[in-house]
């Protein structure tokens, strides 16, 4: 590589050292096994960390693995202990390993309003309102939205457990609308976008159908 290209529309406010474009911290997690013969279980116990993801591996062994547990948490929780059940053998061969995404922002459970850059001259602002809401371009057009459907991928509380990695759940919401009539000067129609959050109150539109609605915004109200 001999050089590198950095260019856009909003070039001017693109920093790269921002939080959210480093690279996670990875690290072993110390742990406490547990086992009880009785209910034939084996469990563990160890800090979840704020904003990580936890990878268990477990083997009898050390040739056929568990299936490997992700745990994706969004709080810390001191004592923390996971168990795996119907373990019929006395002894397991464990690794625990916790990658940090403490500088990723955390797309919000709700929101009350955002404002979309079309462009580097025009904006519209949206406010929410349950499934109905308002919009304003800065062209001075108005108008009603409607089918007003968001949820963050992220966890509310807790942590979100699967088979596969799942922190790229952490930053994104997902926001569908349509507007009435169409939207300032690139006349939309609807939204069904993802809200990638590169800070805590702003972020780009990552268009799900993978047109050119890459766009920046920011949070107007919660």
């Amino acid at each position: 590589m001999d050089s590198v290209v950095i260019s856009g529309p909003s070039y001017a406010g693109f920093d790269l050292n921002a939080a959210s474009l480093r690279l996670p911290h990875i690290f072993d997690t110390p742990y406490a096994a547990e086992r009880d013969a009785v209910a034939k279980t084996f469990g563990i116990r160890f800090k979840l960390s704020a904003k990580a993801n936890h990878f268990i591996l477990a083997s009898t062994d050390l040739e056929s693995w568990f299936a490997p547990q992700h745990l994706l948490s969004v709080a810390e929780d001191t004592d923390f202990k996971f168990t795996f059940t119907a373990v019929e053998v006395p002894r397991a061969f464990l690794r625990l390993v916790t990658t940090s995404y403490s500088e990723t922002p955390i797309a919000p459970q709700s929101l009350g309003g955002i404002r979309i850059h079309q462009s580097s001259l025009h904006h519209i602002d949206l406010t929410f309102n349950g499934s109905v809401g308002t919009w304003t371009s800065s062209d001075g057009g108005s108008g009603t939205l409607g089918n007003i459907s968001y949820a963050s991928d992220a966890p509310a509380s807790g942590f979100l457990q699967h088979n596969n990695l799942e922190a790229d759940r952490l930053p994104l919401g997902n926001l569908s609308l349509t507007f009435t009539p169409a939207a300032g000067p690139k006349a939309w129609t609807s939204l069904n976008t993802y809200l990638s959050f590169h800070t805590e109150s702003s972020g780009w539109l990552e268009e799900k159908s993978g047109s050119a609605r890459r766009r920046p915004f920011e949070i107007l109200s919660n």
